[in-house]
């Protein structure tokens, strides 16, 4: 791996028939999220009921991937499961974040140590392929997402999804 990809942090997933697991592994961004929405699209098909985001390696995360997190239980969300989610081995810093635009209010953090359960995890593919435009709008819809979840976040991102709305008119 090179270390470009370990900076912008890359997902590992395994799926047993009740619950997904995701370990994130460095800075979930949204440079890094759109092999995790895929994911998420793929999860939504399936009978799971929880979604657990292992976050003991995570340096950190954005509004996107908040917004995606957001998007797994939103009424209408691309990545909607119908599932619970559940995020463990969170740092205080970052369950500090996730309170700070309302996302522990719809998804569960432990605050609890909570030990690796022994399955076997497969790094997701980059999406290095997906198309930009889309690439955009999944960013937008993530940010939606939040805007939707807390009225609040619009003045937190009214800002970046102005700008990144306007590049997609230019496409």
């Amino acid at each position: 791996m090179s270390p470009q990809s370990n900076r912008q942090g890359r997902f590992s997933v395994a799926v047993t028939p009740r619950a997904a697991l995701v370990k994130v592994d460095g800075l979930a961004t949204l440079n890094s999220c759109a092999p995790l929405q895929s994911f998420l699209a793929e999860v939504r098909s399936s009978d799971v009921s929880e979604v657990i985001f292992d976050l003991s390696d995570c340096r950190g995360f954005d509004s996107t991937f908040m917004g995606t997190l957001v998007s797994i239980v939103s009424p209408g969300g691309e990545g909607e499961t119908g599932a619970r989610v559940v995020l463990v081995n969170a740092s205080p810093e970052q369950r500090e974040l996730l309170g700070s635009v309302g996302v522990d209010r719809i998804i569960d953090v432990c605050r609890e140590p909570v030990p690796a359960p022994p399955v076997r995890l497969r790094p997701l593919e980059d999406a290095r392929a997906v198309d930009p435009d889309t690439h955009l709008r999944k960013v937008v819809r993530a940010h939606e997402h939040l805007v939707e979840l807390d009225p609040k976040n619009e003045e937190r991102f009214g800002a970046f999804l102005a700008l990144v709305r306007r590049e997609l008119s230019r496409g």
